[in-house]
């Protein structure tokens, strides 16, 4: 209900305010999801344009559906960031709501999220170093 969803992103539900951060999120999480095309792969054993094969893919599929039934948002703000970091923050965060949110930054918001990037990439470069 309304209340774990609160709960789930930090916020009250006896606050006026916070119930209407949640309202904007759920509208957010609903337009994305009505945005979102389906993707089906019609060769068995075919490697896909990202260079997995089928198998490799349906496991990374199965992990990203875990993500989305732990927690609905955790894969919401993946376009903001390339492949490479994706790959950086699933094995350093999980998803990258975990990543922004540890910074203390919304996934839902696209200036947030600009700054997450920015972080993302100051963090790869100095592994790199």
């Amino acid at each position: 209900g309304e209340f774990h969803f609160l709960r789930m992103h930090g916020l009250s539900i006896y606050k006026d305010e916070d119930r209407g951060e949640g309202r904007r999120i759920l509208r957010a999480m609903m337009e994305a999801d009505s945005d979102e095309a389906p993707n089906y792969s019609g060769d068995e054993g075919a490697i896909s344009s990202e260079g997995l094969s089928d198998s490799e893919e349906e496991s990374s599929q199965n992990s990203f559906e875990r993500d989305l039934e732990e927690n609905p948002a955790s894969h919401f703000a993946d376009y903001h960031f390339s492949e490479e970091q994706l790959d950086w923050i699933k094995r350093s965060y999980g998803h990258s709501a975990n990543f922004l949110m540890s910074y203390g930054l919304k996934f839902y918001d696209d200036e947030d999220c600009k700054e997450g990037v920015s972080i993302v990439e100051a963090m790869m470069s100095d592994d790199d170093a």
